[in-house]
């Protein structure tokens, strides 16, 4: 009640702060968690059977002529409902989710749509694996989930977390949203009415003939052999044996005396090379 009473503004005339909106929205938190969400009448029904010390805990205020506590009815929660600011009371409540539950851990972010029954409203949530709430946005009129589910994820921490969402969801927007613009991984679902995309996953699990080399895939060489004398490659080639003052076979279009030149400098540097480091030196 501390933090609403901080941070969700009263928007209704004096004569109607009999039921202060703290109090109402800490009722239907009270409510939603004994299973209570099917809509304005329920609570009200609901409101009925509290005591009056529990009225009085959420500062209602008595009937100036009974001086009885008196408990909100249908048209109280409809109003109230219908004009407070969803994501405001939205952050509040998540926050005092934190206070109450701790930091999050699950890096598992679950989105999911449901039709609300009776109240022709679809709803996008999305949960944890643990069934953690972390958020929900409604459906636009004749529109569908897709978007909304966009919307939602633009609100969410995706950094290191991975998205699981069924086959409504399998999307390049979708996706590149998930990686480049949130920074997770996702993990959705594949159907037949996506018959390329379907195609293309199953071809990645079957098991097709692999060959690491050129020398593996010769018949002739058995496994772990060296496939022949390194240098019996033809003359220009790598592993080709050596020429007359220990150089490969002119490339083409290079003198050979430009290659024998330019042999002689690297045989000198790896002669070089190999005495500083047997010697310990580090080469310059």
């Amino acid at each position: 009640m501390e933090s609403v009473q901080k941070e969700v503004p009263e928007f209704r005339r004096a004569q109607g702060l009999a039921y202060p909106v703290p109090g109402l929205i800490c009722l239907m938190v009270m409510a939603a968690a004994q299973g209570v969400v099917r809509g304005p009448q329920d609570l009200a029904d609901y409101a009925d059977t509290l005591s009056e010390a529990q009225l009085r805990a959420l500062k209602f205020r008595a009937d100036p002529e009974t001086g009885d506590l008196r408990c909100p009815k249908k048209t109280t929660f409809t109003r109230v409902l219908h004009k407070l600011d969803d994501n405001l009371v939205e952050r509040v409540l998540l926050r005092w989710q934190d206070q109450m539950l701790g930091p999050r851990q699950d890096r598992i972010v679950i989105v999911d749509g449901k039709k609300v029954r009776h109240g022709r409203v679809e709803i996008v949530n999305a949960v944890d694996s643990q069934g953690r709430f972390l958020g929900s946005v409604v459906t636009q009129s004749k529109s569908n989930e897709i978007p909304a589910a966009r919307q939602l994820m633009r609100g969410q921490d995706l950094l290191g977390k991975i998205i699981v969402a069924d086959a409504m969801h399998t999307q390049d927007e979708t996706a590149e949203q998930i990686l480049f613009e949130g920074g997770g991984d996702y993990l959705l679902t594949v159907k037949a009415n996506q018959s390329t995309l379907q195609k293309n996953l199953e071809n990645l699990f079957v098991k097709q003939a692999f060959s690491p080399s050129a020398q593996r895939a010769d018949p002739s060489n058995e496994a772990g052999a060296q496939p022949g004398p390194v240098g019996d490659s033809p003359a220009g080639l790598p592993g080709g044996h050596a020429q007359s003052g220990g150089l490969s076979g002119s490339p083409l279009g290079r003198p050979l005396g430009e290659t024998n030149q330019a042999g002689r400098q690297m045989a000198q540097g790896s002669h070089l090379f190999g005495e500083q480091f047997h010697s310990g030196r580090t080469p310059s």
